[in-house]
This record gives structure tokens, sequence and C-alpha cells, in this order.
């Protein structure tokens, strides 16, 4: 009893995830995603006892003081650290942060000696600031050279000395015009959003107050409101909704990914890097042309290698060509044959599986 059970489990479950496939409607559609959510919930568990068994296993080592424990300081130090600042800030690549573009725009206009709502001499003033930056920018080998990472850096250095970026120091008089047109006081600068969905709830309880919504559908009625609003919102500030937000508003990388940035990507690059030195030592020891398959595997290698590099276009245009040929020929060709190989192997394992043949997941395995 104790294995005919689990047998017995696995074996509806394995062919009703495979009938499901060609018969989707009800009730194989609703067992399979009731399938797909406990499988969910048991990769949540296992996550969380590899965790708690990560955190078991270092911190052993490091109360024992066994060899390499001060490696396992730095291994639970930066799961801790990085699960905080996934908590706090969470794990999103960017956030949103408030920008008082009206403060840096007087701040500005005072620095530069430029007179209130002179949108000319504004102009001209950023565009001398930004000239200045970028000559400071260029000047500095450290910085990457590329026209985009040159853009974002001096878009960086602007936001850091003045507090917003160059488009929206020339929209913040549209941003303090908006924000003294609210009825509402508005304390801070975040507030700005509130007030755009408070315009957009106003446009809402017009036409509804109006009986505009009758006979529509939900989604008719949102798509009149939303066209309403976006029509009039324009019309009034010359800008869409989207445009107003984004001059009150400023997109940074999460601390969550400046870790994945700047820590966990060189460290990877750094470990494949050593991988190169293995994986020469590999081929040197592979290409040896001691049989025809070797021979063969060396010339393909060869002018692939030779293609992929400037030396293979000034030898002629025939050698990165070949070399494409190889990749996407023969190369294809292998790689699907490997492919059909694995994927006939996998449904061979899970029909045994299925049928009772291979228990990997009883004590005992096979037995």
């Amino acid at each position: 009893m104790k294995k005919t059970v689990p047998l017995a489990i696995v074996f509806v479950t394995g062919v009703a995830m495979i009938v499901q496939f060609f018969i989707p409607p009800w009730p194989f559609n609703v067992l399979a995603e009731t399938v797909q959510s406990w499988v969910r919930i048991i990769a949540a568990g296992a996550m969380a006892l590899g965790i708690a068994s990560l955190l078991a296993v270092n911190l052993n080592k490091v109360y024992r003081q066994r060899e390499g424990w001060p490696f396992s300081i730095v291994t639970v130090a930066s799961l801790i650290g990085m699960a905080l600042v996934g908590f706090v800030w969470g794990s999103a690549e960017t956030r949103l942060i408030p920008v008082d573009s009206p403060a840096a725009y007087t701040r500005f206009i005072e620095a530069k000696n430029i007179s209130v709502d002179d949108a000319e001499a504004l102009d001209a003033a950023i565009v001398e600031e930004v000239a200045d930056i970028r000559a400071e920018v260029e000047t500095r080998v450290d910085v990457p050279v590329t026209e985009g990472a040159l853009l974002r850096e001096i878009d960086s250095r602007f936001q850091r000395r003045w507090g917003s970026s160059p488009a929206q120091l020339r929209s913040a008089p549209l941003v303090r015009d908006f924000v003294e047109a609210q009825p509402q006081n508005l304390d801070t600068v975040d507030a700005i959003p509130r007030a755009i969905l408070a315009v957009r709830a106003s446009v809402y309880e017009e036409l509804f107050e109006a009986g505009e919504f009758e006979g529509l559908t939900v989604e008719e009625q949102q798509a009149l409101v939303e066209g309403t609003f976006q029509e009039r919102f324009l019309a009034a500030w010359g800008v869409s909704p989207a445009e107003m937000l984004g001059a009150s508003q400023r997109e940074v990388r999460s601390p969550f990914f400046w870790g994945y940035e700047y820590l966990y990507y060189p460290l990877a690059a750094t470990m494949f890097s050593l991988l190169a030195f293995f994986v020469a030592s590999a081929a040197f020891r592979a290409f040896r042309a001691r049989t025809p398959e070797a021979t063969l595997l060396l010339v393909a290698a060869f002018f692939v290698m030779l293609g992929r590099v400037p030396l293979g276009d000034y030898i002629g245009e025939w050698v990165p060509n070949l070399a494409g040929w190889i990749m996407s020929v023969p190369n294809t060709a292998g790689m699907r044959a490997i492919m059909i190989g694995i994927a006939l192997g996998a449904v061979s394992y899970s029909l045994r599986i299925i049928l009772g043949y291979e228990r990997p997941y009883l004590a005992g395995g096979g037995d």
C-alpha cells in the first residue's frame, strides 16, 4: 500500500496532464491550472528549504571555523543583504522617484541670471550647461565612449548638479502652473500623480452625471472616460498626462538591481573569464588530429574562430561567410539532432515514471 498509492497518484496525474494538451475544455483545463499552482507552491517551499540549508551549512562552517569559513561569511552576508534590499526597496528593475522641477528651475535661473518664464534664455543656458558637462565627461578616460553611455552620464551629472534633467527643467514652468491651478494644496511633489488622478475622477463624475454611460459596456465607459480625459488635459495644458508625470518624476535603478549590475554581473564575468582558460586547455587536447573526425572538428573550429575575428575579414570575405555557413548548416543540424534525442529521452523516461518502471520519488528508488 505504501508504494501502490504513490504509484497510482503519479499515473493518474501524469495521464491527466498529457490528456489536457489534447482535450483543453473543462475539467482538464482547470486540472492543469490547479496542478501548475501546486507546482509553484512546492517550488516556493523548495526555495525556502534551500535557503535554510544554505544558512545552516555556512553558519555551521563559520561556527566551527572550518576551512574556507571567511567565504561562508561573505555568502551569508550577501544572501541576507540582498534579501533585505529586496524587501525594503522592492525587486523591480527601476522605480520612480519624485522630482521637484519647479524648485530646480528656480535655482537654475537664479544661478544663470535668467528672467522668470524666459524660455529662450532658459533653453540657451541648458544647452551651454550640457555642453560644459559633455566636455568634462569626454576628458575622463574611465567613462564609456559610446554615445549612449555618454548621454546617460551627461544626464546623470546634470540631475546631480541641478536636481532635474534638462527636459524636466524646460517643463518646470508647466508643472508649476499645474500645481498652482489645483484646488487642493499640493504640499509634496509626489502628490502630482494624485492630482492627475483627481482630474480624471472629475471627468468621470461629469460624464456619469450627464448620463453619457447609458447603454455602454464597462470597456466602452472606460474608453470614453480615458479619451475625454486625455483630450481635455491636452487642451488645457498642451501636454498629455503621461508627459506631465514625466516632468515631475524620474526613473532610477533600484538598489536591488544595482547589486545585480555592479556586484553579481562582474563576479559572473570573472568566473566565465576563468573558464576560458579551461576551455582552451580542453580544446588543445580535443583538437589533436589523430582521427578523421578529430581532423574535421579541428578544421571547422579553425575557420569558425577565424571568421569571428577581424583577421578573417582581412583575409577575404569568404572566411566569415564560411564560418557563418558552418554555424547555420552543419552546426544547426547537429544541434537539432541532439535536441531531438534529448526530447525522445525525456519522453521515454517520463513514460517509465508514469507506468511505474522508474520510481525515483519512492524510498529505495526503483525497488
